[in-house]
C-alpha cells in the first residue's frame, strides 16, 4: 500500500494552497482510491515548509499519510514531533524521503542601504525540494482531528528547528483536511470527465 506515497508526494506539495479543499481523489495503478487535501504552509524557525493530509482506501481499510515538503534536507532518519493540547506527544518518522529540483524564477529583489534602495533582478535558480511522507495511524489521526498542536519539532541533520506558538491554523487546518477526507471516503467516487463532454 505505501507505493501510492511517490505518486502523490509532488502533486500535494504543488497544489495551489489558498483555499482549503479535496485536491486529488482518483484510482492509483494499484487499485487504491487516493483522497488528499490540499497543505498549508508553516515556518519553522524561518525555513518554510507545506503540510499537506492524505489517505489510500482500499479493501483493508484506510492508509493515512502526512506530507511534508520543504527546500531544507530532510532524509529516511527526519523525525518530526508534536504537542498536542492534552499533552500527548505524536512522533512521527520518514517513511519515504523524495527529492527533486525545482527552478525559481527571475525575481526582483530590493535592498535598502540608509534612505537609498536599491532593486535587483535576481536570477534563476536551481534548488533542491524534499518531501517526506509520515505514516499515521488511525489513532493519530483522530488526534489531530480533536485536539491543538501546541508545539512542534522537526529534524534537521543534526540539530532541529522548533515552533511553539502559531500553530492554532494549522491545527484548524489539519483537522479540517481530516474530516473533509473521511466524508469523501464514504462517498462514491465520481467518474473521470471527459474534455469532450458538452463541447
Amino acid at each position: 500500500m505505501k507505493k501510492w506515497f511517490s505518486i502523490i508526494s509532488i502533486i500535494i506539495v504543488s497544489t495551489t494552497l489558498h483555499a482549503q479543499a479535496i485536491s486529488v481523489d482518483h484510482l492509483i495503478p494499484n487499485g487504491l482510491r487516493q483522497i488528499s487535501a490540499t497543505g498549508i504552509k508553516v515556518d519553522i524557525s524561518g525555513c518554510k515548509y507545506t503540510f499537506a493530509l492524505n489517505a489510500a482506501v482500499g479493501e483493508r481499510g484506510e492508509l493515512w499519510g502526512l506530507v511534508v515538503g520543504s527546500d531544507y534536507h530532510m532524509d529516511e532518519n527526519t523525525e518530526l514531533l508534536m504537542r498536542l493540547d492534552n499533552d500527548e506527544i505524536i512522533h512521527l518518522s520518514a517513511d519515504r524521503v523524495n527529492a527533486s529540483t525545482r527552478t525559481t524564477p527571475e525575481h526582483y529583489t530590493t535592498y535598502t542601504f540608509g534612505g537609498i534602495s536599491e532593486t535587483y533582478v535576481e536570477p534563476e535558480e536551481k534548488r533542491a525540494y524534499f518531501v517526506s511522507i509520515f505514516t499515521l495511524t488511525d489513532n493519530q489521526v483522530s488526534l489531530l482531528e480533536d485536539h491543538s498542536i501546541k508545539k512542534m519539532r522537526i529534524s534537521l541533520g543534526q540539530s532541529y528547528l522548533e515552533k511553539a506558538s502559531g500553530l492554532k491554523k494549522m491545527s484548524r487546518w489539519l483537522s479540517k483536511s481530516a474530516m473533509m477526507i473521511r466524508d469523501r471516503i464514504q462517498r462514491p467516487m465520481k467518474s473521470p470527465t471527459s474534455i469532450t463532454d458538452g463541447f
